[in-house]
This record gives C-alpha cells, structure tokens and sequence, in this order.
C-alpha cells in the first residue's frame, strides 16, 4: 500500500539456507541467497558471526510484479512443503 517503496525481495530466514535453495529448484522455485557472500569474506576476514549466520541462514524467495495470482499461490505451497521438510 506504499506507493513509495518498492519490493524486489523477499528474504526469510530459514536453517540450511543451500539446502532450502536446492528444494525449492527441484519443486520449479528459483530462490537464491540474498547477497553473493557477505562483504567481510571478500576481504578474507573473519570474526564476523552474526554475519555469517545471517547468510547461511537467510533465502529471498522469488517477488516481482509480473507473477500472477497461481505463480505466488505454487510459491508459497511449495515453501510450505520445504518448511514442513526441513522442520
């Protein structure tokens, strides 16, 4: 309802972030992780936890303006599957 903003993401915060990631393409849902890697691993750094965990732990789901009414109701019944699969 806020014309000023807009939504190119969709990110939950699951366990196993990859695993989620490969599920959802067996079941024709192409997700991804939010970022590449977190900016800190590009550096070679460490020590950076709460990070980490976020990124591993974290999926954006797919959300654009051209996804019809059935596209969003089998994404979201097949992100219910993988829960139920990984919980």
């Amino acid at each position: 309802d806020n014309p000023g903003h807009i939504f190119f993401r969709y990110v939950v915060s699951v366990r196993n972030a990859a695993g989620w990631v490969d599920a959802l393409k067996e079941r024709g849902i192409i997700c991804c992780r939010p970022v590449f890697s977190p900016l800190h691993q590009n550096f070679g750094l460490a020590d950076f936890p709460f990070s980490d965990a976020a990124w591993e732990n974290s999926v954006s789901i797919p959300i654009y303006p051209s996804l019809c009414d059935e596209d969003v109701m089998k994404i979201i019944g097949e992100v219910g599957e993988v829960y139920n699969q990984f919980y």
